[in-house]
């Protein structure tokens, strides 16, 4: 099996054929999450969660596809944290983080909050999230992204929470109100 694909040379265009198919599927996935479908939607997940990780493991080798890898890592966050896979997910949108430094800022910005959200969650250490958050903020005021300013306003004030820092909080989902 692997050996022929790799001996054909068709090996890095199945690959990318492969990582592409499971990025379509989180980003569907991630909305079904939140629809009737969510059950089915979860064993889906689960079931096909080797084939995922192997997608972002191979886009984020490659050095034109580590997009791929970062978007898969946004759209399985949901998963992660509600089928217990929490410190998976923070090590995988980590490394998302350390290879999104050239993504666009409505991406960057996503990876950023979601990964603080996993990070405080996981190893109740605030001072990285914290960081990545005020990145976050930075990159939603300069490009006025309101969509993902309300998905990183929400992170802080969840990350806040984590923290025990609940007036923080409180600010935090004062201006997601205000926001939305």
């Amino acid at each position: 099996g692997t050996e022929r694909l790799t001996e054909s040379g068709d090996s890095e265009s199945v690959s990318r054929l492969h990582a592409e198919f499971f990025l379509s599927f989180a980003e569907r996935a991630e909305s079904e999450l939140f629809t009737a479908q969510q059950p089915a939607c979860l064993i889906r997940l689960e079931r096909d969660y080797d084939d995922f990780r192997a997608a972002m493991a191979w886009a984020l080798e490659s050095e034109d596809d580590g997009e791929i890898a970062i978007k898969i890592a946004v759209g399985l966050t949901v998963f992660w944290v509600w089928h217990r896979h929490v410190g998976d997910g923070q090590e995988w949108l980590e490394q998302a983080v350390l290879h999104s430094k050239n993504a666009s800022p409505r991406l960057r910005a996503s990876v950023l909050a979601r990964a603080a959200l996993l990070h405080a969650k996981k190893l109740k250490d605030f001072e990285r999230p914290r960081g990545w958050l005020k990145e976050a903020l930075r990159l939603c005021q300069e490009e006025e992204m309101t969509e993902v300013t309300t998905e990183v306003l929400y992170s802080a004030g969840v990350t806040s929470w984590y923290e025990g820092e609940f007036e923080r909080m409180s600010k935090y989902f004062e201006d997601l109100e205000a926001h939305t």
